[in-house]
């Protein structure tokens, strides 16, 4: 029996509303089934939805620094919707707490812990994630926490067994990736499908990790991954996918 796929909110509605704001997130519930964002750390020790190393896309007017040489108070004075749209409002950067409490478990959620340092950073940003989701009694429901690297998943695991884990692809080749996944139990696999061979897909499945394909917005995009009965798809459009699911 074929079961649709996830509708996963690629930075929430990032298609239509700035990626990674509170509008993008709030205009992704009702359309999505699970939401997705990044974070990372400011100067300062806050965690904020953040998808770039460095401020040169979203804010083009500022001079470049990577988010973790800008303080919180700095970082919100910066318009994130002035790259994506002059129609669209101020929208600030916002904290995860502050979009934990906006959601309040209204929908599902993937997070992405994107660090690249050293591993006390990356122990830095895992705990102050789960603290923030422990205090805030947050589910993710059918989401999970997606890192980039096993010392990642292993960091996170010996700080709680609460919260499921996914991997993402990154550069690996699809043989390499599909080690990993069998090597380390891994149970969401977030992958770069579209240059994908057909004996990639049937060795990936048949170790029955869930698999989340970054990402499709075309509707040839969305019948491949339906037929290939994948876990979730993440998509810039999720009203398209949902059109395409259920309407």
């Amino acid at each position: 029996m074929n079961i649709n796929p996830y509708i996963i909110a690629h930075r929430g509605f990032s298609g239509k509303y700035p990626e990674n704001t509170i509008l993008a997130i709030n205009n992704s519930i009702g359309k999505a089934d699970i939401v997705e964002f990044d974070v990372q750390i400011t100067k300062d020790k806050y965690v904020v939805l953040f998808h770039d190393e460095t401020t040169k896309r979203i804010f083009p007017e500022s001079r470049e620094k990577r988010i973790q040489e800008i303080q919180y108070h700095e970082l919100e004075k910066l318009n994130a919707s002035n790259w994506f749209s002059s129609k669209i409002e101020k929208q600030i950067i916002p904290k995860l707490e502050d979009v934990i409490k906006k959601i309040n478990n209204k929908i599902s959620i993937i997070i992405e812990l994107k660090n690249k340092g050293e591993k006390e950073e990356k122990v830095e940003l895992a705990t102050k994630v789960i603290n923030i989701l422990d205090d805030n009694k947050v589910s993710l429901k059918k989401g999970y926490l997606s890192v980039r690297d096993v010392e990642m998943l292993k960091i996170i695991h010996s700080l709680s067994s609460k919260y499921k884990i996914g991997l993402m692809q990154k550069n690996r080749k699809p043989e390499e990736f599909i080690e990993l996944v069998e090597k380390n139990n891994i149970e969401f696999a977030q992958i770069r499908w579209k240059n994908w061979s057909e004996s990639n897909w049937q060795d990936l499945l048949s170790l029955k990790t869930k698999v989340t394909a970054f990402y499709a917005d075309e509707e040839e995009e969305y019948n491949f991954l339906i037929k290939k009965q994948v876990y979730g798809i993440f998509t810039n459009f999720p009203d398209r996918l949902r059109k395409k699911l259920y309407e």
